[in-house]
Formats: C-alpha cells, structure tokens, sequence
C-alpha cells in the first residue's frame, strides 16, 4: 500500500461522518427555504400594504352616514326606491373598503352582511304583505265561486313568493314551505276543472248511451279519457290523478267499441243453444265457432273491453267440443252410470268387465275433446285409477263396508268406526302415506285436509257412493254423550298417551261402536258452513289434549293446508236404507 492510499484508509470514517453532517445540515436549510416560500398566516386586521388609510376612514364614514340615514326614514316610513337606492351605495362601499383592505376585513364583512339583511328584509316584507293579500284575495273569489279568477290571483301570489325567496335569501320572510302550499293550491285550483269537466264528459256519454247515441258516447269518452290521462300526468301527487279512473274509462270506452261483436257473439252463442236443444248438434257446433271466432277477435282488438277474455273464448271452445261430443259423451255416462251401479252392487267383477272397455273410450274422448265439459274434469282420472286397482275393488270394497256404522239420529249416512288407518289409507292411495309416526295400524297422520278430501274421493270411485268427511253435526251425533263415561278408558289423550299415537281400535269403543273419536289423533272435517275454502274444522283433540278438554268436545278452526302431525280423519258413505 502506498503513501497516499494509507492515508485515506486511515481517516474515511471521519470523512465519511463529516458528509452526512454536510448532507444534514443541506436538508435543514432547504426545508426552512421550503416554508418561507408557503402560504403565510394571515392577519384579517392587519393594514394592506398599498392601503390609504385616509381616503379607506372616508370611505367607511359615508357608508355610515348612508346607513344611518337609511334606518332614520325606514323607522318613520316604509322605505322609497331611492332609500333602498342608497342603502346598496353603502353596501357597495363597504365592498369597496374590503377591496382596499386586501379583501378581507372581518368587521367590515360582517356589517356588510348585516346590511344585506336588513335590506332583504325591508324588500322581502314589501313582497310578502303584498304575496298574502293577493292570497287572501284568491280565497275571497274562492267562496264565491269563481275559480278562474280565484286561480288567477292565487298565481300571483306564487310568482310574488317565489321571487321573494330566489332575490332576498337572507329575509326572514324567505318561506319554502308557504312556497310549497301555495304551488300545491294552484295545483288544486288548476286541476279541479279540468276533473270536473272529464266528470261532465262522462256522464253526458252515460246519459248518451241511454238515448242509444252510441257515437256521441264514444266521442265523449274519449275526452273524459284524455282529460284524466292529462290530471295523472301533470298532478299525479293530487286525489284528481286517478289510475283506477282511468282504466275504468279506458274500459268503459272499449267496451263500447266492442259492443256491437258482442251482440254478434250473444247472437251466435243462443243460436247454438237453440240448435243443441232441437238436437241439431252439428248446427250447434258451428254456430260456437262462429262465435269463438269472434271472440277472438274481440280479445285482440279490445283488449280492455269487459266483454274480453281468454276465460270467454275457452267457453266458447268448451260448448263447441261439448256439441260435437254430445252423442259420444252422452253414451259414455251412460257406460258410467253402468259402472258405478255395479260397485253400489258389490259385483266387482261386473264393474272390471266395464272399466277394461271403457277405460279406452274415456281416452280417445279426452283426447279428441280436451274441452268438453260432459263427462266431468275428472273422468279420465277416475277410469285411469280404477284400471290400476280393478284387482283389488272388491277386498278394498270389503274393507271398507265392514268397518261402517249406522249413525244415531243421521239417516242414510255411515262412518267409519275408527280414523283411517294407515294400511288403508296406502291401500286406496297406491302406497302413498303423509303420515309421521308411520305403522300400519297407526292412524294417519300429518295429512291436510285435501288429503282426507282425496282419500274420500277415491272411496267414492271405488263404491260408486258419495263419501266425504263428517260434517260437525254428524260428528257429535257419533260422538254422542259423555256422560258416565270414562274418558281414561276411551280415548288416548295427554295423561295415558305417552306423547305418540296409538294403533286404531285399542280402547273401549263408544255406546255406538265408534272408537278414537276423542284423542290419539284430532279429526278434519267438512266444514261447508265455513265462508272461506281456506279454512276448515278439526275436532276432537289428539293424544296431547288433556281430559279436561276432551270432555268439552273440543272444536277448532285451522288451515286447510296445515300437516300437524296429531291431525287424521275418517268418512263417511252414502248408503240409502234400501242397500
């Protein structure tokens, strides 16, 4: 290493230390360089530097004078332009004071401000005393009737409020929501003809149509329409903005429109009737085209009208199948009639014999005739589900009769002794079961009541009877007295029932052989006295009813569509004394 090298290698640390010293005491310097060249603090009463003091103290002495003398005349009389005149000279000098000042003067400032009050309040006062007369004015020609100049007035007084608000916004007269009111009563003043008139309108076309003026009538419900479509455009927040109005018109003016094919249609429609009672099928089935085809029309053309709908022409297409139809279907009901007299019989193996040829007919009929209304929506189901049980008709047949009894006091009805069971519900329903606590034995349960309603339908195809659910009275005539009876022995119910169901049938039956009418599962019924379809009666509680309500016959009011899983059912069949 020579001389020069182990010098510097003896001393770069201190060399190197003196740098980032320079380097530090660089950057420190031209930070404070940096804050010099900065926003400075400004001082709002500090004096500017090109300001003349003098000619600014003159300045701000003739803005005063002013001032004052303006607050002298205003306290002895409302002001004169040439005041108001005078006070914006102050309030532009004090502009001008401010300017000399750098433009900012915190005293001068807000004297200026005050000024601008007391002006627009001076202005503002003038506008709205003269903004209420003409209010007080339009109500006056209000009450004696006449509108038009009532809502002249009225808009005057708006105009002079609006500009009260827009030009003084410092007044303490500057009302928005008056602003509003009065916007919203011209409103009201303007709309108001214009619904009295689409009112007038539509009963001069009332009265026209009863002078059978029916083009007068179209004319002026065309101007009621129009109205209308014009007071829901422009006031829809107003009670004159009417929609419902509206499409009543609309409804009202296509009705008319299409009034003269409905007549064509009515015509048509009793020509068929005419023909179908004269036998004349084929001339029936052409006139319900003639008015299908109409209909049709009329649906396309005047959609609103009331006498439009895809409901009408299906009718239409519905009586037509049902005049074409009529020979074929009259024959089938008749095979019908056969077959359900034979299951009232019991003979099983006649009822086979007319399901296995009637059961295509029934389909070629449907199929060729999916509107016709004569056999009834539910026939093809009917063949269809016979078909799948024929051999078991007459074991469920048997089934079912062997567990019917007579009930005290109800003529040609019998129920079933105990709630569905299972094993009968799955037998009749092609293995379907709704129930929770499954067993055969068990009563259904978790079924709603157009489960029972089904499961009593398809008995019906079975036996050829009507069956339905009990009615409330025929219920309790089965039920019949408590009285001397023990509960404990009768009914399963919350102090001997566990929680769960019980097989059918396990407890003492009642006096008339009915078992489980109270308890182990509660019991839907008919129920036609409801005035809804959406509610039914369920009775007699279920195993978690305790014995003090089972000995009130408990009733209640519940959901056709609920599935409770203590709720079942049983029926009852038509049978005339003479079966």
């Amino acid at each position: 290493m020579d001389r020069n090298q182990s010098f510097f290698y003896r001393f770069r640390l201190p060399f190197k230390l003196l740098g980032v010293f320079i380097l530090a005491i660089s950057f420190l310097v031209g930070a404070y360089y940096l804050t010099k060249l900065g926003p400075k603090k400004i001082n709002p009463n500090a004096v500017y530097e090109k300001f003349d003091e003098a000619a600014g103290n003159k300045l701000l002495l003739e803005t005063q004078e002013k001032e004052d003398e303006f607050r002298m005349r205003a306290e002895q009389r409302p002001p004169s332009e040439d005041d108001f005149v005078m006070l914006d000279e102050a309030i532009d000098g004090l502009s001008e004071y401010i300017a000399m000042r750098g433009g900012f003067h915190r005293e001068s400032v807000d004297r200026r401000e005050a000024l601008y009050k007391l002006r627009d309040n001076y202005r503002g006062d003038v506008l709205y005393e003269e903004s209420v007369q003409l209010e007080n004015q339009s109500n006056e020609q209000k009450v004696a009737g006449n509108s038009k100049e009532a809502l002249r007035i009225l808009e005057r007084a708006l105009y002079v409020q609006r500009s009260l608000n827009e030009r003084y916004s410092r007044s303490k007269y500057k009302d928005a929501r008056r602003l509003t009111r009065l916007s919203r009563e011209v409103d009201q003043l303007t709309a108001l003809p214009l619904f009295e008139e689409s009112e007038a309108a539509e009963n001069a076309a009332l009265q026209s149509i009863e002078d059978e003026n029916y083009g007068r009538a179209k004319l002026l419900y065309g101007k009621s329409i129009e109205l209308q479509k014009d007071l829901n455009l422009r006031f829809r927040g107003l009670q004159y903005a009417d929609v419902q109005r509206l499409a009543r018109l609309e409804q009202e003016l296509s009705s008319l429109e299409s009034s003269d094919i409905h007549i064509e249609i009515e015509e048509y429609r009793e020509a068929g009737q005419k023909e179908e009672a004269e036998g004349n099928f084929a001339g029936a089935a052409e006139s319900y085209q003639n008015a299908f085809r109409l209909q049709r029309q009329l649906n396309k053309d005047f959609p609103q009208s009331r006498f439009s709908g895809v409901r009408l022409a299906e009718e239409l297409q519905s009586l037509r199948e049902n005049a074409l139809s009529r020979d074929l279907g009259d024959g089938i009901k008749a095979e019908m009639a056969r077959l359900d007299e034979a299951l009232k019989d019991r003979t099983a193996w006649k009822a086979i014999e007319i399901i296995r040829t009637l059961y295509p007919k029934v389909q070629q009929f449907s199929e060729q005739f999916p509107r016709s209304t004569i056999l009834g929506k539910n026939a093809l189901l009917k063949l269809q589900y016979l078909s799948a049980i024929e051999d078991d008709i007459g074991f469920l047949q048997d089934r079912i009769y062997g567990q019917l009894l007579p009930i005290e006091g109800v003529d040609g009805w019998r129920m079933l002794r105990t709630e569905v069971s299972q094993a009968l519900y799955m037998s009749v329903m092609l293995k379907a079961n709704p129930s929770r606590h499954v067993g055969d034995l068990l009563p259904v349960d978790s079924g709603n009541w157009d489960d029972a309603h089904n499961f009593g339908e398809r008995v019906s195809w079975l036996t050829g009877q009507e069956v339905r659910l009990p009615t409330e009275d025929e219920f309790f005539a089965a039920l019949g007295s408590l009285r001397y009876v023990d509960l404990r022995e009768t009914s399963w119910n919350l102090e001997n029932g566990d929680g769960v169901t019980h097989e059918i049938a396990t407890l003492k039956p009642n006096a008339q052989g009915f078992c489980d009418l109270l308890g182990n599962v509660a019991e839907w019924l008919q129920s036609n006295s409801l005035p809804g379809d959406g509610e039914a009666y369920i009775a007699g509680g279920s195993v978690e009813t305790s014995l003090d309500d089972l000995a009130e016959k408990p009733v209640e009011i519940s959901n056709r569509r609920m599935r409770n899983r203590y709720a079942g059912f049983r029926i009852v069949v038509h049978m005339p004394e003479e079966q």
